[in-house]
């Protein structure tokens, strides 16, 4: 899930997409992708967390997964 997360983001982020086009797109499609897959398996906090932290990065446009 993370790496469809991640490709999908990439895509993205060459774009220059204003504020309201990253909140449709994380809306959209980004919370559709783990209701999919997760609504089989229990979901590990972790996993959650994760997901919750890249799609926070995109939004406010940070690049490095090691920066808070």
């Amino acid at each position: 899930i993370i790496d469809k997360f991640k490709k999908r983001l990439t895509l993205w982020k060459h774009k220059h997409l204003p504020f309201a086009g990253k909140v449709y797109l994380i809306n959209s499609v980004l919370y559709s992708l783990p209701l999919f897959y997760l609504s089989f398996f229990k979901v590990p906090k972790e996993l959650c967390s994760k997901l919750v932290r890249i799609q926070r990065r995109f939004l406010w446009g940070g690049d490095d997964e090691n920066n808070k």
